[in-house]
C-alpha cells in the first residue's frame, strides 16, 4: 500500500498535473508537493526527527533552480537509508539527453527515468506491484 508520494518540480502547474493523473490513477493518498528540492530534503529528514515514515515514491525533476534533481540525488545519495523513499525515486524530465538517463543510472536509488508528462501508462509500469 502506497502511504506518500513526493513530486518535486519548480513548475506548480507540473505538480498539479501529475498530482491530478496519481489521484485518477487511483493514488488519492498523501501526495506532497515541492517546487525547491532543498525543501524536499528537509521534509525527509524532518520525518524521522517527527518518527514519521518515509515516503514510498519520490519524482524528481532535473531541471530546476537553486537545486537541481542532480544535486538532489548527491544529497539524498548520501542520506542514511532510513531518510529515503522506502521503495521508489523516478527521475520525471523532459530531457531526452542520452547522457542524462546514462548518469541517472549512476544512481542506485533511481529505479525509473521518464520523459514527462506522467502518463497512466507509465505510472502503471512504475506502481506494478506497488498498490
Amino acid at each position: 500500500m502506497i502511504s506518500e508520494i513526493i513530486l518535486i518540480d519548480d513548475d506548480e502547474a507540473t505538480n498539479f498535473y501529475n498530482q491530478i493523473v496519481l489521484e485518477n490513477a487511483g493514488f488519492d493518498n498523501k501526495i506532497t508537493s515541492f517546487q525547491d528540492a532543498t525543501e524536499a530534503l528537509q521534509y525527509l529528514k524532518s520525518r524521522k526527527e517527527e518518527n514519521r515514515d518515509q515516503p514510498d515514491v519520490i519524482f524528481l525533476d532535473i531541471n530546476m533552480p537553486k537545486l537541481d534533481g542532480w544535486g538532489f540525488l548527491d544529497f539524498y545519495h548520501e542520506l542514511d537509508d532510513d531518510l529515503k523513499a522506502k521503495a521508489v525515486l523516478v527521475m520525471l524530465t523532459v530531457s531526452l539527453n542520452p547522457q542524462d538517463r546514462e548518469r541517472a543510472k549512476k544512481y542506485t536509488e533511481v529505479t525509473s527515468y521518464l520523459t514527462k508528462p506522467l502518463s497512466d501508462d507509465s505510472i502503471a509500469q512504475i506502481f506494478k506491484g506497488l498498490k
